[in-house]
């Protein structure tokens, strides 16, 4: 956690722009937020990988930004970021975002206007 100062922001409250991971006593990995704020986090894969949930400081448009990682070697195994045309979300990114669900369609059609309109689907007759 760095204070506002240290972020380098003009947010009231500390924000998280690094992750790092302990082990043993020891810092073994850092992961930067790259000029975000990492809201949420977890380990995946018998702890052997560690995601993040990246966004800008609260207030702002939503941004649903996330990274997978390997924590022994430090690299990007996945990355998903909220797509206004295809809503479709990956296993792993579920648990990040259960502080900060993601919009609704209808949501997101208001904020974007280049997002893809709710439809009802309606049942297709079946063929005898």
């Amino acid at each position: 956690m760095l204070d506002p100062l240290q972020a380098n922001s003009n947010d009231s409250y500390p924000v998280a722009q690094e992750l790092g991971i302990w082990r043993d006593g020891r810092v073994i990995r850092r992961f930067p937020a790259t000029a975000l704020v990492i809201w949420d986090w977890i380990f995946l894969n018998g702890s052997k990988e560690a995601a993040f949930h990246i966004a800008p400081p609260r207030g702002q448009d939503f941004n649903y930004n996330c990274a997978r990682f390997d924590i022994d070697t430090g690299k990007q195994i996945a990355h998903w970021k909220l797509d206004r045309r295809d809503y479709v979300v990956p296993d792993w990114v579920k648990p990040l975002l259960v502080n900060d669900p993601l919009p609704d369609p209808e949501e997101l059609s208001k904020r974007f206007p280049d997002a893809p309109t709710p439809t009802k689907k309606t049942a297709q007759p079946q063929a005898k």
